[in-house]
């Protein structure tokens, strides 16, 4: 019962939040200069700034994860040659 109002709290969250970002974009018709350091764009829709940012937060996200993911999978696997080594 839990984990059911879990996803239905965590579904209306998204829906709000999604529907925030359509208002914003709606709302918003300025055109940004962006200098991403090494490239720089000019003119850009905010909302195009908008979803980029989301993507390269996803994105940096992934990759701090794996690292992580990757730390705890070799111990997962060293524990689990332990264990056979002691015959359990």
């Amino acid at each position: 019962m839990q984990q059911l109002i879990r996803r239905i709290l965590f579904a209306l969250i998204a829906l709000a939040l999604a529907a925030y970002v359509v208002f914003f974009t709606l709302a918003n018709h300025q055109l940004l200069d962006l200098d991403l350091l090494f490239i720089q764009l000019n003119q850009v829709p905010v909302e195009l700034a908008l979803i980029l940012s989301f993507i390269a937060g996803g994105l940096s996200g992934i990759v701090a994860a794996f690292g992580w993911v990757m730390h705890y999978r070799k111990q997962l696997n060293k524990a689990r040659i332990d264990l056979k080594r002691a015959g359990l």
